[in-house]
């Protein structure tokens, strides 16, 4: 069963448990495609994805691929008409810090006109390589005929006219104004035990960096996996030294777990001694 949340910031989250499996797919999802670009900045949705997976605020381009090859999984991009995606699939162990990359690289990029240049180059030489391909080259002359004057009709990746034009400031531009949390969506598929530890401590790592968006869809994760899961007595200490670190944020979260959950739950005694800790509730 697929849920679905709307946060107060904008973005939407969607989740999908699977019992069956020991592995998740994560995505961040944009509504940022090459169907809503201007004549003269066609190809800006692709570039941007492009240049995103070089530099973050955290992490250099070499710190990015290492972070990459740690997971074991599949990191990647895409750009379409309508959405730029954003996702990983690993195991479930490597939530965390596949949640911190993605959130790293959508959320805190660091734009350096080295890396514009390198990826301009790339990208041209994929324009070129779709011209001389007679299945790309057919399907892009079909959607043309189809959508005629409409931006549907043009090309994903731009052409090299429009992509030699772009410079950092568009980019940076494009960025926030698609970039905002009302064009966001967030995915996730996953068969995996809920360490609410680790997910704590991803909030507060989160938060410390740039968005409270991301520490609230981790609440709504949390408040399920806290109506399923007993946490031992063990792990409320440390929970909430974690917790405190955060501040008014995560006591909002807690207080809004504790509205949610029937008292009758086993674990509602430990919750609710967690927020009299925090102070989230008198």
């Amino acid at each position: 069963m697929v849920h679905k949340h709307l946060l107060e910031n904008g973005v939407t989250v969607l989740i999908d448990e699977m019992q069956d499996v020991r592995s998740f797919a994560l995505g961040f999802f944009v509504r940022a495609g090459s169907g809503e670009e201007t004549p003269g900045k066609r190809g800006i949705s692709h570039f941007l994805e492009h240049v995103l997976f070089k530099r973050t605020r955290r992490r250099r381009t070499v710190e990015i691929a290492r972070a990459i090859d740690r997971l074991g999984g599949d990191v990647d991009a895409f750009t379409t008409k309508e959405y730029t995606g954003f996702y990983a699939h690993t195991l479930d162990s490597r939530f965390p810090e596949a949640l911190d990359l993605l959130g790293d690289i959508v959320l805190a990029p660091a734009f350096d006109s080295d890396d514009i240049e390198v990826e301009r180059g790339v990208i041209l030489e994929e324009i070129g390589e779709a011209n001389d391909n007679p299945d790309d080259l057919v399907h892009e002359m079909f959607v043309r005929s189809f959508w005629r004057t409409h931006p549907l009709g043009e090309p994903i990746l731009g052409t090299a006219k429009t992509v030699g034009a772009i410079g950092l400031g568009d980019l940076y531009r494009y960025y926030r104004e698609r970039g905002d949390c009302e064009n966001r969506l967030k995915e996730l598929h996953y068969g995996l035990r809920f360490d609410l530890t680790s997910c704590t401590s991803f909030m507060a790592n989160q938060l410390r960096n740039l968005l409270t968006g991301a520490a609230y869809a981790l609440y709504q994760q949390l408040r399920y996996a806290a109506r399923r899961t007993e946490l031992g007595r063990a792990q409320v200490g440390t929970l909430r030294e974690r917790l405190i670190k955060v501040g008014t944020v995560i006591k909002e979260s807690v207080r809004r777990i504790l509205l949610e959950m029937p008292k009758t739950f086993a674990s509602y005694d430990i919750w609710t001694r967690l927020a009299h800790g925090l102070g989230a509730v008198t």
